[in-house]
């Protein structure tokens, strides 16, 4: 019979081996995040060939928050390992991508540009290039992109093959074209902060900083550019049925429902006076 002793050390041993996660494969699943760069996190508007060389050569901006919010949702320490963008760009624009990712201190260790020659379809691109690297690299994904150009489509591609591995797709709304049903539009990093904090991926303290980081900006192009779509919820004041949360949980999220108002507010200015 083992004595407690006995028991005690077997515990230790098998934490010791193990963690207390379990064995490998009982273990949490690392989340990684594949995003796009053009309208996802820099200003580009890549529905105009003559204004995305503007801003890819003469002026650089990001839009508010959208680091802040990678950064916490992988963790400081994983932020450079975890973060994978791919971009339709071409592979002759990489010192310009490069340089704007270091700028605005996007991690710039996993970057990939399409290829002209070898991919004449970008969502074939988009679609192959991120289904090697989740084969490549375990966990669970979260793809962030927009919709001026084919993102919908190859997140949804990817999303057939890799089915539970996709936990979140994220289509920036800068278009009025619609997305495949699934997927979530958002119009600043605050939304997705929101969604992120009411599954448990983000602190209400994480989410605060997002939001304060976003009414920092006094200027209108890094939370909603002019030449972006006002949806319609944007066009009338704030009021509970625009808002991402439950009105039967208004009180517990007050804090953070004020912020919700105030980036609304600014956006409705913005969209009025259009």
């Amino acid at each position: 019979m083992m004595t407690l002793r006995t028991i005690f050390r077997v515990l230790l041993i098998s934490f010791a081996t193990f963690g207390f996660s379990g064995p490998k494969g009982l273990t949490k699943e690392p989340l990684r995040i594949v995003s796009d760069i053009d309208d996802t996190v820099k200003l580009s508007n890549s529905g105009s060939f003559f204004r995305q060389l503007y801003y890819g050569i003469f002026e650089e901006k990001a839009f508010s928050g959208m680091r802040m919010l990678y950064e916490a949702l992988l963790g400081e320490a994983e932020y450079s390992q975890r973060l994978y963008f791919v971009t339709n760009a071409p592979t002759f624009l990489e010192p310009l991508k490069l340089k704007f990712l270091g700028n605005f201190n996007f991690p710039k260790k996993h970057l990939s540009l399409r290829n002209y020659f070898e991919y004449s379809s970008p969502l074939k691109y988009k679609s192959e290039t991120i289904s090697q690297i989740m084969s490549e690299h375990e966990g669970n994904y979260i793809l962030f992109g927009d919709n001026t150009e084919k993102d919908p489509e190859a997140y949804e591609t990817v999303k057939l093959q890799f089915n539970h591995r996709v936990t979140e797709i994220y289509i920036h709304e800068v278009t009025s074209r619609e997305i495949p049903n699934g997927q979530k539009s958002y119009l600043t990093a605050y939304d997705i902060a929101i969604d992120e904090y009411l599954k448990n991926r983000l602190t209400q303290v994480q989410v605060k900083r997002i939001g304060e980081e976003i009414l920092k900006d006094s200027t209108r192009e890094e939370i909603q550019p002019a030449y972006a779509y006002c949806p319609p919820r944007f066009r009338e004041p704030y009021h509970f049925g625009v808002s991402r949360f439950s009105q039967k949980f208004l009180k517990k999220y007050e804090s953070l429902r004020e912020i919700e108002s105030k980036i609304h507010e600014k956006i409705y200015h913005h969209c009025k006076t259009d």
